[in-house]
């Protein structure tokens, strides 16, 4: 077994909630991962038309520029605390632990090789065409209010509008981190009947 270094820890609400917004069996391979940029200061994940990503404490090991993907294991709720660890150059170690259970597994997670989107370009430095009344609208498909539910659980959530890719941030309570919702097209009420 190769030397395994501490690369980031994190809760487990927030590796849940990049589990559960990555893609799935995307041509673009690197969208089935999770990522964790060269600085090991966030936990990022994205299907292309939302992407999650929270603040997350870094470990000791240096990362590429490049950082780090990996195709994450599915954790069952029970899980409190998720370390990432290095392993060798093709995996990772997910180290779980459930505080009320005190278990602890292991998973052994392929690394993704390529580069992963520039997240920050989607993400506004600041809010603006925030919604000003009832004329103004946001389409997304409805079908992501179940991963909402998933990421922030029954918590209240702040839903603003943000620019300057027609996108909406949907942030949740300290800790649980933030979602960027891409808008869809502009869909008329007359087009919904």
């Amino acid at each position: 077994m190769a030397d395994v270094t501490l690369i980031a820890t994190m809760t487990g609400q927030q590796y849940r909630a990049a589990y559960a917004v990555k893609a799935t069996k995307d041509v673009w391979y690197y969208l089935n991962g999770v990522y964790i940029p060269a600085d090991k200061a966030t936990i990022v994940a994205t299907n292309g038309h939302m992407l999650y990503y929270a603040v997350i404490e870094a470990g000791d090991v240096e990362l590429e520029d490049n950082g780090l993907i990996f195709e994450p294991a599915k954790i069952p709720a029970s899980v409190d605390s998720v370390t990432i660890e290095a392993f060798d150059k093709t995996s990772v170690l997910v180290k779980t632990t459930g505080t009320r259970s005190g278990a602890t597994t292991q998973h052994i997670c392929k690394r993704i090789e390529g580069p992963f989107p520039d997240y920050k370009a989607i993400i506004p430095s600041a809010y603006r065409g925030k919604a000003e009344g009832p004329g103004d609208a946001f389409g997304f498909d409805t079908g992501y209010l179940a991963v909402l539910k998933t990421i922030f659980g029954p918590r209240p959530v702040r839903f603003e509008m943000a620019g300057p890719h027609d996108s909406a941030s949907i942030t949740g309570p300290d800790g649980h981190g933030t979602v960027i919702l891409i808008a869809l097209p502009r869909i008329d009420s007359e087009q919904l009947a």
